[in-house]
C-alpha cells in the first residue's frame, strides 16, 4: 500500500462504521420509549406468547398486558406483531426465552 491509498481505505472504513452505527441507532429508536415493562411484555410477544401466557408469567391480568401491548404497538408504530418481530430482530433484541420470564410462584412452592 501507499500512503494515500492506506488513508482512502482508513477513511473508507470509518465511513462505513459510522453509516453502520447510524442505521443501529435508527433500528432502536422505535424502542427506546418503551418503559421496562413494555419492553419485557414485548420480548414475550415477539417471543409469540399469548397474552395470558405473559400475564401468567408475569403475574398480571391478561387485560393488563392487552393495554402494554397497545402501548407497544402505537409507540413503535408497528403494523402487526410479525412487523414488530422484524423490528426486534433487526435492532438486535432477542425474544424473551422459557426462563427469562417465570412465572410467579405457589403458596405451596414458597414453604
Amino acid at each position: 500500500f501507499d500512503g494515500d491509498d492506506l488513508v482512502r481505505r482508513i477513511d473508507d472504513a470509518s465511513r462505513q462504521h459510522r453509516a453502520q452505527e447510524a442505521e443501529q441507532a435508527a433500528d432502536l429508536a422505535p424502542f427506546a420509549r418503551l418503559t421496562p415493562r413494555e419492553a419485557e411484555v414485548m420480548r414475550g410477544v415477539v417471543a409469540g406468547w399469548s397474552s395470558k401466557e405473559i400475564a401468567r408469567r408475569l403475574g398480571v391480568s391478561p387485560k393488563t398486558i392487552e393495554v402494554h401491548r397497545a402501548r407497544i404497538m402505537e409507540k413503535t408504530a408497528a403494523g402487526s406483531v410479525s412487523i414488530l418481530a422484524r423490528m426486534a430482530e433487526r435492532a438486535g433484541i432477542e425474544p424473551a426465552i422459557a426462563t427469562a420470564i417465570r412465572p410467579p410462584r405457589t403458596t405451596r412452592e414458597r414453604h
